[in-house]
């Protein structure tokens, strides 16, 4: 996602939660070879289809998963709690 490539992953466990299909990435049922083959044929055979899949992805990394996002949502929840005494 950082680095703004297309992304093809399978329809399992988190990966759903992080990737959305056909906005960051497109998402195939696990162990559907025909499947996975079609979506590899897709991000081949279209160039807008990999810019807009690779941007969007890198744009989401960078808003959620980049060191910064991270680090402001991690002193958000410390200091919540100091701030409600748990």
């Amino acid at each position: 996602m950082a680095l703004g490539t297309p992304i093809i992953a399978s329809h399992v466990g988190g990966l759903a939660e992080v990737l959305q299909d056909e906005v960051t990435a497109l998402l195939v049922p696990p162990c559907d070879v025909g499947s996975l083959a079609h979506a590899i044929l897709r991000i081949h055979d279209s160039p807008t289809l990999r810019l807009t899949l690779g941007a969007q992805a890198q744009r989401i990394q960078q808003a959620r998963y980049s060191l910064k996002a991270m680090s402001e949502s991690y002193l958000g929840i410390y200091r919540a709690r100091l701030t409600n005494g748990a």
